[in-house]
């Protein structure tokens, strides 16, 4: 075999892997919408219990058990629910209750065209991204630790400046897991690649939805 067959063997063996990423991705997504549409009308008192169990299940999922199929499978589609569950609450007290609701599909369909369109852009341009994956890290601490403080105290930042943030940064964590997809995943790593996407698509939906509610208030 020469070195161009050589080369072709790989780009084809990398085609396959991110159409499994892709597939399992919308198979995941899948799951989640299932487990929202009971989240919707899942009992308060189940909130807590079901925030900690999609924390440990997120954390397994990271873990070594994400190479051992079919189990590591079986984990991403049971975390996919259950994190559907928690968006389905949040959805119903945090929007629907509060007469919003008419914001869920637009938040949905802002997501898709802006994953879309930076996936898109990655597989086209094949630029490198992974240079931003420090600025991004410390992006997402800064958030985490806003909300944190934010739970205690009143802190002076709107959900229009939040939500904005959160919308540039998720985009940024589309492009960088993107580039991962197409660059460093092993063949073996379906599982972490395809959360990676889940989460960035997830948390990038919360974040419009807050951008779209701080603008209408």
């Amino acid at each position: 075999m020469n070195l161009l067959q050589v080369n072709a063997v790989g780009v084809q063996d990398r085609a396959e892997f991110i159409g499994k990423v892709y597939t399992m991705l919308g198979v995941s997504l899948l799951f989640c919408c299932g487990g929202a549409l009971y989240g919707l009308s899942m009992p308060a008192i189940l909130y807590w219990p079901m925030f900690f169990a999609d924390l440990i299940l997120l954390f397994v999922c990271m873990s070594g058990l994400r190479k051992s199929y079919p189990l590591n499978l079986m984990l991403l589609f049971l975390f996919t629910t259950v994190s559907g569950l928690m968006l389905g609450f949040i959805l119903e007290h945090g929007y629907v209750m509060r007469g919003m609701g008419q914001l869920i599909p637009m938040a949905t369909g802002i997501t898709a065209v802006t994953f879309g369109g930076l996936s898109l852009y990655v597989h086209i341009t094949k630029q490198d991204f992974l240079f931003i994956g420090g600025a991004l890290m410390v992006g997402l601490i800064g958030m985490l630790l806003v909300a944190l403080v934010g739970s205690f105290i009143h802190l002076p930042i709107s959900s229009v400046m939040y939500g904005g943030f959160g919308v540039l940064l998720f985009s940024g964590f589309i492009l960088y897991d993107t580039s991962n997809l197409v660059r460093r995943y092993n063949d073996d790593e379906v599982v972490a690649a395809t959360l990676a996407l889940y989460l960035d698509i997830v948390n990038m939906f919360l974040m419009v939805l807050r951008l779209l509610s701080g603008r209408r208030q």
